[in-house]
């Protein structure tokens, strides 16, 4: 926030500028920063799973159906599904929103002609990537060694006796090959261990989809607000370097 913002609650969208620019474009650092600041919502994203999202697809290609229930049970229209499917697809918390918004940075830094003004900003850029990638690494190494005990709590209910088998098959490799050692380096692999037999589930009883519900969720990784909020910040330190230079 700079010195002539006042000051607005977490999450509440700001007054739009004088110019943004949506599209990718190298030559106008200064509408694409505008962009990033104004044109992504700053609402922490619903959550959907990878199933759910494309029962929601369907749904809406679909001009003979009308309202939609999520697996949370709550029935909806289809212009309310697709209100809060825009906000999911805006949101600055996604991650093609942050890889658009780091192109974006670094674009503005290779306009800055100041030599300070450029430093300034390509270092604090670098060190908040260096803290975001620390806090999503601690917390991928932390989702994946608590996907086991959830997988474990629902495995041993399901009707299917050859899926059972298949996850059990699962966690012994996991145990195997990671349990007690889940590093950087492995955390994905492993989590990818047991996420990749859940997907593989075919039954769509109420056991094996909550089991899958809830193995998504314990291996979600959403951006941290803190990094959000740290992100934002940077993107108006660079509106202000560009406009110091005399772009508008």
């Amino acid at each position: 926030m700079t010195e002539h913002e006042p000051p607005r609650e977490m999450g509440e969208q700001p007054a739009t500028p004088e110019r943004i620019n949506p599209a990718i474009d190298p030559t106008d650092p200064l509408g694409m920063v505008n962009n990033c600041l104004y044109g992504y919502s700053h609402e922490t994203p619903p959550f959907y799973t990878r199933s759910e999202r494309q029962k929601i697809e369907d749904f809406l290609r679909n001009p003979k159906e009308n309202f939609f229930t999520l697996q949370s049970g709550e029935r909806i229209s289809k212009e309310e599904l697709q209100k809060r499917l825009t906000s999911y697809e805006t949101s600055i918390y996604r991650a093609a929103s942050f890889s658009k918004i780091f192109f974006v940075l670094e674009t503005a830094i290779e306009h800055l002609k100041n030599e300070e003004n450029r430093k300034h900003l390509e270092l604090t850029f670098k060190e908040f990537k260096e803290d975001f990638v620390s806090a999503r690494t601690r917390m991928e190494i932390e989702h994946a060694k608590a996907l086991p005990n959830v997988i474990k709590q629902y495995s041993g209910q399901l009707p299917n006796a050859a899926a059972r088998q298949q996850l059990e098959q699962a966690l012994e490799t996991y145990n195997t090959e990671y349990a007690g050692n889940i590093t950087q380096e492995n955390a994905g692999k492993a989590a990818r261990t047991l996420l990749d037999v859940v997907d593989a589930l075919k039954d769509e009883d109420e056991i094996t989809t909550t089991l899958k519900t809830q193995a998504e969720l314990a291996a979600y990784n959403p951006f941290p607000t803190e990094s959000v909020e740290k992100l934002r910040t940077l993107l108006q330190l660079s509106r202000e370097l560009l406009k110091k230079e005399g772009f508008s």
